[in-house]
Formats: structure tokens, sequence, C-alpha cells
């Protein structure tokens, strides 16, 4: 097998491959694609196999073609077997058999696995949550607001909840809570596209801004970027996004 390559998992509710397929998606930089079963269960694991002269493209490059060829890919399963599919989940991109390190500026939320102490940790909590009948509606939105599998709408309800957890008035205070974390990165920030105005917004309110005032293009540190490459950024950015509103409703609602 090629040696360069992404590889994604995709989980269909109630899809097995018995055996793997592999086709040639006619695309100056994907060679093949391979889709196959893990082990039995319903995941579906996709590989992106790159021409030679791939490689000299950048990580958010290769991911944006990838990321529309599946699309196209779901859309298929999705109508063909009427399935639901969950968000696929970016395994990371390879080359010459060595996963390169990733290249976002957010932060990726890794699996976690909990010591002895965290268990027991967490057994107290849950134990004192449930016998006092601690339902925090908070902590309930945040859930579900985790288990959308958009990153684009679940990064704009992070934002909702953080300014409702916050009950901030305006945009300045939610910008004046992010300062403040130990996720805030200064270089990060980006003069608004608010007409008439010239002042710098934290990252996440300049990306929900371009969601909600839609435009072909935005100029940033001179070079035009593309509303699909601001819904890429976006994509980086969600899980970092979480754990600032998980700060605030800390901060503010518990």
């Amino acid at each position: 097998m090629n040696k360069n390559y992404l590889e994604y998992s995709l989980t269909p509710t109630n899809l097995l491959m018995v055996s793997s397929i592999e086709f040639d998606p006619n695309d100056e930089w994907i060679e093949k694609i391979n889709i196959s079963s893990m082990r039995g269960h319903f995941h579906l694991n996709l590989k992106f196999e790159l021409r030679d002269n791939a490689t000299i493209h950048s990580q958010a490059q290769l991911k944006q073609k990838c990321n529309m060829l599946l699309a196209i890919i779901e859309d298929e399963l999705s109508f063909s077997y009427g399935i639901k599919l969950h968000h696929p989940h970016f395994l990371g991109l390879y080359l010459n058999g060595n996963r390169q390190p990733a290249t976002h500026q957010g932060i990726i939320i890794e699996p976690v696995t909990l010591t002895k102490p965290d268990e027991e940790l967490l057994l107290n909590q849950i134990c004192v949550a449930v016998q006092n009948r601690n339902s925090n509606v908070y902590k309930r939105l945040y859930r579900n607001v985790l288990q959308i599998a958009d990153p684009i709408a679940r990064f704009m309800l992070l934002y909702s909840l953080m300014q409702l957890a916050l009950e901030a008035d305006n945009q300045k205070q939610v910008d004046d809570f992010i300062r403040i974390t130990s996720w805030y990165n200064s270089t990060l920030d980006r003069i608004t596209t608010r007409k008439g105005a010239n002042f710098k917004e934290t990252i996440y309110s300049w990306l929900r801004n371009a969601v909600g005032h839609t435009q072909e293009s935005y100029m940033i540190g001179g070079r035009s970027y593309s509303f699909e490459e601001i819904l890429e950024e976006i994509d980086r950015f969600v899980d970092t996004l979480s754990l600032i509103t998980r700060q605030a409703i800390e901060t503010n609602k518990i």
C-alpha cells in the first residue's frame, strides 16, 4: 500500500462491510480510496492514498480535498442504505508511513484514560451529584451541544452557550473573558470585518461572526481566504472553544 495517505474513521449506525473496496477517484492529488470495516464493528476505515505530487501541499489543503470527497462518500452511503452517519474522525496524515504532527493552532481533545485516583474522584463526584439530585442545566446544555456531529453547528452553539453562561450583553464581554483563559493567544486576534470599525476580535468571535455574516472571501494578513477555508478553521478551533465554554460554565454557573 502507498505509505502516503490521510486516514479517517466513520461510524454508521447499522452497516458492516464483509470486505474492503478500493477505487480510483479520478483526482489530481488522490490516487486511490480504500474503505473497509474495522474488526467487525460498526466503524469504517477510509484511506486516501496520495499521488507523489500531492505531498508538496499543506496538511490543511489535503484535508480540505479529502473532506470534499468524503462528503460525497457519506452522501452515497446515507442515501443508499438510509443510515445515520456520525461525524467522521480524522486519524492523521501519514508520510512514508509516519504520522505527521497536526498543523492546526487549536487543541484536539484526545481520548481520556482515567487513572485509579481519577476514577475514585469521578465516582465521588457522580455519587454526590446523584444523591443530592444536583441537575445543572448548563452541564446538560453543554453535553447536548458536544453531541452535535457537525463542527460548524457545534462551534456556533458553544459560543452561544458561553455567552449565556457569562450573561454577556455584548461581544466585548465575551472576548474579555476569553482573553483571561489559558487558551487565549493574542497572535490569533483579527481585525473585525464590521464596516466602519477597526478593533481586534478574538479568533473565536471573528470566526463566529464570519459564519453569521457570510462573504465569498475574507482578507487576512494580506491574503484572501475563501469561506470554505474559514469553515476549515472552525473545525480546527472547535475543541478549544469547548474547553473555554466549559470554563465559563464552571466559573459562573456551578
